[in-house]
């Protein structure tokens, strides 16, 4: 989802229902957006971004079939 969502829920708990633009800001990682499989090639693990379940199956079938971590981005 591209946020800290534990830390809006949190913000929530202590009775802020709409933090401010900068709240927000500080809390999402879309700007810029994050790369988390080029990071994961980085330190040398596996990685695949999927935008189906038929490709989140196969790329978990994938990741299991071998050694080590691997990491799937879902984006739904």
């Amino acid at each position: 989802n591209n946020a800290y969502a534990i830390l809006r829920n949190e913000l929530k708990n202590v009775g802020i229902d709409n933090p401010g633009t900068n709240a927000i800001r500080m809390l999402s990682f879309d700007n810029p957006a994050i790369d988390w499989t080029g990071i994961a090639r980085g330190f040398g693990v596996p990685a695949e971004r999927v935008t189906s379940m038929e490709g989140f199956n196969a790329a978990l079938r994938a990741g299991v079939s071998q050694r080590g971590p691997s990491l799937i981005e879902v984006a739904l």
